[in-house]
């Protein structure tokens, strides 16, 4: 922590402009310029990776999720290069908030799995490769993005803390943070993964799931 104490204005700029990347929104921004639409609009109304590939196929949301992998990877590299060291781990909070709440977009962002996932393969990358591959398996068993996205960043975390091996550990805490965001951010996919009403992702883009929720 001593890197934010000897430049706490660098430290406040980085924020600040964490909090700014992450208020980009490739989802919004992508279906803006290719389809004149907004994802806010369609299918579950989130402006993330799943619901541009339910609505506008895999063409364009595997494209969107690799720019906000890159985008969120690229704020903690950022922040090390700065100087901030271990620190540069806080930056995922900003970042975080940014796509949850982007000041460019009326406050209405995405859900944050992919700007958490992004921050942790620079945070602690080998926990969240353990991650991932929790994810397709979850994923590849039951067709639900949600459940794997969950389990995806609760074993991270977990694994961030095993392999530290202190619970105090800044990127262990950051990410708990981040599982414990995801919670909330899906608490809607909770409740209808508890009434077996959660729907099931396919790669190709049907009609009848446009108007379906999902993560």
């Amino acid at each position: 922590m001593c890197h934010i104490f000897q430049n706490i204005w660098l430290f406040i700029a980085l924020f600040t402009a964490a909090y700014a990347l992450g208020s980009i929104n490739t989802s919004i921004l992508a279906l803006a310029v290719l389809r004149s639409s907004d994802p806010r609009t369609q299918g579950s109304g989130n402006a993330g990776a799943t619901n541009v590939l339910r609505t506008a196929g895999p063409k364009v949301a595997i494209p969107v999720l690799l720019v906000d992998l890159g985008k969120a990877y690229g704020t903690i590299w950022l922040g090390r290069a700065c100087g901030l060291g271990e620190t540069a781990a806080l930056l995922a909070l900003p970042y975080l908030l940014g796509n949850l709440f982007p000041i460019f977009h009326g406050l209405r962002g995405g859900k944050g799995v992919a700007a958490s996932v992004g921050c942790l393969f620079a945070i602690c990358p080998g926990a969240m490769l353990l991650g991932g591959i929790v994810f397709v398996v979850a994923v590849a068993a039951t067709r639900i993005v949600s459940v794997g996205s969950l389990l995806m960043l609760t074993s991270t975390a977990l694994w961030a803390w095993f392999f530290s091996g202190n619970t105090h550990d800044l990127e262990g805490i950051v990410a708990g943070v981040l599982a414990l965001t995801a919670m909330g951010t899906h608490r809607q996919n909770i409740q209808r993964l508890i009434h077996v009403q959660e729907p099931r992702i396919s790669w190709r883009k049907r009609e009848s799931d446009q108007n379906t929720p999902e993560k």
